[in-house]
């Protein structure tokens, strides 16, 4: 008996395109749910900058659509909207739908030899549960108060009913919560497909180094999105029934919780979120560079270690400490992370070698993403003391006003004092 078995081809339009149990179809439709969700988040972001570059002043064309109360112009409150969903938006509802849902669903059946995912209804059902996730985004910004307004971060007391009542902080926070679901269900699949249904002879050291990335991903996934989910869960109870996980102070009653319990467990899950998010494109930038090298990755294995370190050491204590610094938790620096770096680095090095097509698309671009973040962070060398230089404390001077204005920006002078 065949451990896979071959799926009957959809009988209708909605079974084949819409109700999908096709990875190749699920991936499309992860695309372009992640696509449309980038274009908002970048709206949200260019209005993130006319605020800035010109504070006070009605937003162009659609400022009187969006904004009519205030004569299209953007008030501190709807500020903190559009910085709050902003940030939840790129991270939870684009960058992750298309790095992992699309190229997910797409890449790893077909680089390890499989018919489909190991579980195709999981699979559809992942992906509607993101699209529930994204109108319940939606919805926020239609309710009566406006979307969530505490910050990316959700941080109580400020993400609680004291700091933003009304409907749309609840339904963001519970849009979290419903993505978290969806994140789980893929991470599951991706995990069972690559162990169970590689096809003969794809061993584990001859996996694409693609599919490495979304596998070590789907594990962190499955690993970090319940603590997530979990905060996420507790934070609508406070909202909607009255519980007191989060609520400390004169806010609460009977001795409260604690609200500093929200940061260890976001920042469980937080933290992990960039290599959660870096690890597929490590893997495909990998195979890219191989590919118009015209030679088999250089040091494969040694690329595959780094790639497992860096899942290995995103589960000790020092990548979750190394966040939550204002509470006065301790932070401690994985030294793990600088010879993992170096490692790729020097594997990409060795990839731009020879290349024999330097001027297709796919190379460039995976070329400035090794090559542009080194270069597009530089700094200056302390001094003895281990404070900037006396020059760089002129140009600073020079540059930067004492006391700075934050009100134009959505911000109270109050909160920097």
């Amino acid at each position: 008996m065949e451990l896979q078995a071959i799926h009957p081809d959809p009988t209708s339009f909605f079974r084949k395109y819409v109700f999908s149990t096709d990875h190749k179809i699920i991936a499309k439709q992860f695309l372009w749910a992640g696509l449309l969700f980038l274009a908002f988040g970048g709206m949200l972001a260019m209005l993130i900058r006319w605020q800035w570059a010109y504070p006070k002043e009605p937003v162009p064309v659609i400022g009187t659509l969006i904004f009519p109360e205030s004569g299209g112009a953007v008030t501190p409150a709807h500020y903190n909207t559009i910085f709050t969903m902003h940030g939840l938006i790129m991270i939870f509802f684009a960058i992750t739908p298309i790095l992992i849902g699309a190229f997910g669903n797409y890449c790893i059946p077909l680089m390890i030899g499989a018919r489909d995912m190991a579980f195709p209804t999981l699979n559809m059902l992942s992906l509607w549960t993101f699209l529930l996730s994204q109108g319940l985004i939606i919805a926020s910004f239609l309710a009566r108060l406006g979307s969530g307004a505490a910050g990316w971060t959700m941080y109580p007391p400020l993400s609680t009913n004291v700091g933003t009542p009304g409907l749309g902080g609840t339904l963001v926070v519970a849009a979290i919560f419903v993505t978290g679901l969806s994140t789980i269900m893929g991470g599951i699949n991706y995990i069972t497909t690559v162990i169970r249904f590689r096809a003969p002879g794809m061993t584990w050291m001859r996996m694409p180094l693609t599919v490495w990335g979304l596998w070590l991903t789907s594990i962190l996934n499955v690993l970090f999105v319940p603590v997530l989910g979990s905060a996420g869960l507790l934070l609508l109870f406070d909202r909607n029934f009255g519980t007191q996980f989060f609520v400390a102070g004169s806010s609460a009653v009977r001795g409260g919780g604690d609200p500093i319990l929200f940061q260890h467990l976001f920042w469980i899950i937080g933290h992990p979120e960039v290599y959660i998010l870096i690890l597929p494109v490590w893997g495909i930038v990998s195979d890219i560079l191989s590919f118009f090298a015209r030679k088999p990755a250089h040091w494969y294995n040694g690329s595959v270690a780094s790639m497992t370190v860096v899942t290995i050491q995103t589960l000790g204590p020092p990548m979750f400490q190394v966040t939550p610094f204002p509470t006065g938790l301790s932070s401690t620096p994985s030294p793990v992370l600088q010879p993992e770096a170096a490692t790729n680095q020097m594997f990409f090095s060795n990839e731009e070698v020879n290349i024999a097509d330097a001027s297709d698309f796919d190379f460039l671009l995976s070329y400035l993403v090794v090559n542009l973040p080194p270069v597009g962070t530089p700094t200056l060398p302390p001094t003895s003391t281990g404070t900037p230089s006396p020059n760089r404390k002129s140009a600073m001077a020079a540059k930067l006003p004492m006391q700075q204005d934050f009100s134009d920006v959505g911000c109270s002078n109050s909160t920097y004092p």
